[in-house]
């Protein structure tokens, strides 16, 4: 077994800088190189962070050790693949845990088509698709709060077990993406996620469209939805019933290396099959930075509100301003300082900050 790394993957990434890590990661998901006879070569890169957090939901002001990533690519042959993200890190009671985040085979015989089975991250919209594990990748030091991993109380399933099928179709003035993909399910709570054994026996569906302009570098445009049907939870009050999901978002991007623009949006609506009540939750954020030099100044704005009594989620109803500035010494090394002004609903005003120095090797 050959363990290394393909230098063209990385000087990708030493091009941008801190700018727009995320063209790396879309480089290191590539095609790899046809097999050699010898057998299928490995190839390992990894990615973590230290993190100095600073009243950060009222908790201790502590270090934090973030994410230790370790991911992994493999030519099968010229259009097989395998791809996994594997990662350890420390919850809430400081005990370790290890995550098979992703997982997949995938067959790509030409760019308009691919298939590929396993665990993914659920093309929802441009976020998911774009910025995996590794806070490296991504200019700001954590993920949208609509965003957020499951285990971490997201409201969007961002990882799903099933079979799915994508590609892009190259025309003079656009080009077109897609993928559809049919999965298991959501688990009885939000922070299931159903590896093993789906819940019911109706499967989720979920579809992404996206535009490309060729005439403007680095634009996009896109739709996903997701229909599902969450199974009941008998041990839970007014959840003996299943709850029917649809999610519908939208995104706009324009991503270059001395330019990012996002603009996300997600409606997740629930339906109690027993009752027929219907509920609404909200999701969307908004992040602009520029490059100057190997500085990276940049701001988001978040905002989560879930609906009063949705039998699924905890209730939430935040909104967010992160001030931020990067600044990445050399190609491998991002250092980012944020301030965070929170304002949920009923509560007082948070005020917090963190410091983050992300890095892969």
């Amino acid at each position: 077994m050959r363990i290394g790394i393909r230098p063209w993957v990385w000087l990708v990434a030493a091009s941008v800088g801190g700018g727009v890590p995320a063209f790396a990661q879309a480089g290191a998901e590539a095609t790899p190189p046809v097999v050699e006879s010898a057998g299928p070569r490995l190839t390992i890169r990894g990615f973590t962070n230290v993190d100095l957090a600073i009243n950060e939901d009222r908790f201790p002001d502590t270090f934090a050790l973030g994410q230790f990533d370790l991911f992994l690519t493999s030519a099968l042959s010229e259009d097989w693949s395998f791809l996994a993200e594997v990662n350890f890190e420390f919850d809430d009671e400081n005990s370790l845990v290890v995550d098979v985040e992703r997982a997949q085979l995938k067959y790509a015989p030409i760019d308009a088509f691919s298939l590929a089975v396993g665990r993914m991250h659920t093309p929802l919209g441009y976020w998911n698709q774009t910025f995996h594990h590794g806070a490296w990748f991504q200019t700001t030091a954590e993920r949208p709060d609509m965003y957020l991993f499951e285990d971490e109380g997201g409201i969007l399933p961002v990882h799903m077990v099933g079979v799915q099928a994508g590609g892009s179709v190259h025309g003079r003035a656009l080009t077109f993406k897609y993928s559809a993909s049919i999965v298991n399910g959501r688990g009885r709570i939000p922070d299931e996620v159903t590896n093993i054994q789906d819940r019911n026996d109706g499967k989720a569906v979920n579809a992404l469209l996206a535009l490309a302009p060729t005439a403007v570098n680095g634009l996009e445009f896109g739709v996903a939805a997701w229909l599902d049907h969450i199974p009941a939870n008998p041990d839970v009050p007014g959840r003996e019933g299943e709850i029917r999901e649809r999610i519908f978002g939208g995104y706009a991007a324009l991503l270059r290396s001395d330019l990012e623009l996002l603009a996300e949006v997600s409606h997740v609506g629930h339906r109690d099959e027993i009752t027929g009540l219907e509920y609404g939750t909200l999701g969307m954020y908004i992040q602009g930075s520029v490059r100057v030099g190997r500085w990276r100044p940049y701001y988001r704005f978040d905002k989560v509100d879930v609906a009063d009594g949705d039998p699924f989620f905890e209730p939430k109803d935040l909104s967010s301003h992160t001030f931020g500035l990067r600044y990445d010494p050399m190609p491998w090394v991002g250092l980012k300082g944020e301030y965070h002004f929170s304002r949920p609903r009923g509560e007082e005003d948070i005020h917090s900050a963190r410091f983050q120095a992300a890095f892969t090797f």
